[in-house]
């Protein structure tokens, strides 16, 4: 049985729009399987391996608690 008290455990972040379409321009040549873009990202000194997401005409980026609770990152 999922518990589905807990918190996600990821926290999805958007990119904003004039990095998505830039990010956009160069996708074709590392989309794999429904148009996940994988990237090394960085928010700071925070460095994690994920992908992007396509939504609605921008990019969605997933970051795991694991690397954001440590760090203190957090968005409102």
């Amino acid at each position: 049985m999922i518990d589905r008290r807990r918190p996600s455990p990821y926290y999805v972040v958007p990119v904003p729009d004039e990095e998505s379409a830039g990010i956009r321009e160069v996708a074709a040549m590392a989309v794999y399987g429904w148009g996940v873009i994988p990237v090394d990202a960085r928010i700071g000194a925070v460095e994690c391996t994920t992908s992007l997401f396509p939504k609605d005409g921008r990019c969605l980026l997933p970051i795991k608690a694991a690397v954001r609770r440590p760090k203190g990152l957090s968005w409102s």
